[in-house]
């Protein structure tokens, strides 16, 4: 599903009304009767009490129409306009007229003292619809709008806002001054990118997108880059497995990783793979660790390989043994547990060079990275790369909170400018494509926030490109597979505590519901 600007929603609106003539004020209907459906689907109508705040705009012209069909319907419904009778223009104008010409009773809020009669009507509402500002806004809410909005978020009743949480840039997902914070929002034709976006994310609850008959020719607009992951992808991108199959069909990879005290990085990556759906796997560590991954691992094969003989980590030396393994292997994956040493940043680089396979480069081969950037450009295969946001921040030379700022262009400009497929990782994990392409995560939880968690991502996405998805596929399922993982783990174990290892467990269980969904579809 593609996710949209503000801007490039204004367009597909301007084009349905132009292109095809559907009137403004039928995608205005369309939009407040998909709220109202979702209010009558969640609550009960005779225990409502329904506050709608509506604004000067569009987004107080939804607010209109939600209000004309739940009092049509017996529902007590009380209305609070932000701005004058006269101050409202097209199609909001004509929603506002017919309501007022139904004899709803509008209150009006121009003033401080009006905010009296809002404190009074939150006491006693069992649900507020947030139809205040919509995705045009730019500049920090201030003044009566802004008390309104901390008004309603001291009540105590839930809130759906319409098409976007008032407060919160379309784009980022910034909160613009302050923020509604939602139960659930309604969004329409198309999700809203800010609505993935932290901190903005975190108040817009539970998201639906709803139909408003936007042209289906609209929608599809080629020039949206964006785009949310849903099970439907990941399953159309997952290989078939015939009954004659034999493990040399599901790949055979080879991660090389591992340092004294890091070697359940490297482990935890072979395991990923395995489970993962691979079908043979090698992880290759230093000479002197090599039994303790022999004790680690049943399954998993291991490659002792030259190392340092103070330092026991990997030196120059391993780059032959590791150059013939991987002239053996369909997928690669460098860095799980690596060290920051002279010696393996060598190493990274013939690797790079002289590989021909698809190689994924996480945790210490990011920081190898950081040193030298440019010798990506001398890569002989696709590169994935899968930071999270302090090692992009040391890639880009950029502070963290900058990154955090506006992910999605720093995964989109990352991606391009080095021509790599870039996962950034955290809440809503961004998978950044060299075409400039992009999509967003709907899996996982703040359980997965532990250490190893994005190393099980690493041997997964190493494991399906062996399977044969391409890198950017593997990167894109694998993300969401390593997330739903994470969700599964939850709910039978809680947040607090899950660990890597219960993301191993139920790795195989998401990946056999995504070929069920396949098939059933």
């Amino acid at each position: 599903m593609k996710v949209v600007t503000a801007e490039k929603m204004r367009e597909m609106d301007r084009r349905a009304m132009e292109e095809y003539g559907i009137p403004g004020v039928v995608l205005m209907e369309n939009a407040g009767l998909r709220v109202v459906e979702e209010i009558k689907q969640k609550y009960l109508p005779e225990s409502l009490r329904v506050i709608i705040a509506c604004g000067r705009g569009n987004n107080g012209g939804d607010g209109f129409v939600i209000a004309r069909h739940l009092i049509n319907q017996g529902i007590r419904t009380e209305v609070y306009a932000l701005a004058r009778e006269g101050d409202y223009r097209g199609d909001a104008q004509v929603n506002f007229l017919v309501l007022k010409n139904m004899g709803a009773k509008i209150k009006y809020i121009l003033e401080e003292k009006d905010l009296d009669s809002l404190e009074t009507g939150l006491i006693h509402a069992t649900l507020v619809v947030d139809a205040l500002l919509g995705t045009g806004l730019s500049s920090d809410v201030k003044g009566l709008m802004g008390e309104v909005i901390d008004r309603i978020n001291l009540s105590s009743a839930p809130v759906i806002s319409v098409d976007i949480p008032s407060g919160i840039h379309a784009d980022t997902g910034q909160i613009l001054g302050r923020g509604v914070k939602a139960q659930q929002t309604v969004t329409f034709a198309l999700p809203k990118q800010g609505l993935f976006f932290y901190p903005g994310a975190a108040l817009a609850g539970e998201v639906t997108v709803g139909d408003i008959s936007m042209p289906r020719e609209v929608i599809k607009d080629e020039e949206v880059k964006v785009n949310l992951v849903t099970m439907s992808f990941v399953r159309e991108c997952l290989p078939l497995r015939p009954a004659c199959s034999h493990k040399g069909i599901y790949g055979r990879v080879f991660l090389v990783g591992g340092s004294p005290g890091l070697t359940g990085a490297v482990a935890l990556a072979g395991e990923a793979a395995l489970k993962g759906g691979s079908g043979l796997v090698m992880v290759g560590v230093p000479r002197s660790l090599n039994p303790i991954l022999e004790v680690k691992l049943t399954e998993v094969m291991t490659l002792p390989l030259p190392e340092e003989e103070e330092e026991k980590c990997l030196s120059k030396a391993a780059e032959k043994p590791i150059l013939d393994q991987l002239a053996q292997c369909d997928a690669a994956g460098f860095g799980p547990g690596v060290h920051l040493r002279k010696e393996a940043l060598s190493l990274l680089e013939r690797i790079i060079k002289n590989t021909t396979l698809p190689l994924v480069i996480d945790a210490g081969g990011l920081a190898l990275l950081a040193e030298n950037l440019e010798i990506l450009r001398e890569a002989s295969a696709p590169l994935v790369l899968t930071p999270h946001p302090g090692e992009m921040g040391r890639l880009m030379k950029t502070p963290v909170e900058e990154i955090e700022k506006n992910r999605l262009a720093a995964a989109r400009d990352f991606a391009r400018a080095w021509q790599v497929v870039l996962v950034l990782k955290g809440a809503h994990t961004i998978t950044a494509l060299p075409s400039g392409e992009a999509y967003i995560n709907t899996t996982g939880n703040p359980g997965m926030a532990s250490g190893g968690t994005g190393d099980v991502l690493t041997g997964l996405i190493v494991g399906l490109i062996g399977q044969g998805l391409s890198p950017e596929e593997a990167a894109v399922a694998g993300v969401y597979l390593h997330g739903l993982a994470g969700d599964e783990a939850v709910s039978t174990r809680g947040e607090a505590g899950l660990t890597a290892l219960d993301l191993l467990e139920c790795l195989p269980g998401v990946i056999k519901a995504a070929y069920q969904a396949e098939r059933e579809h």
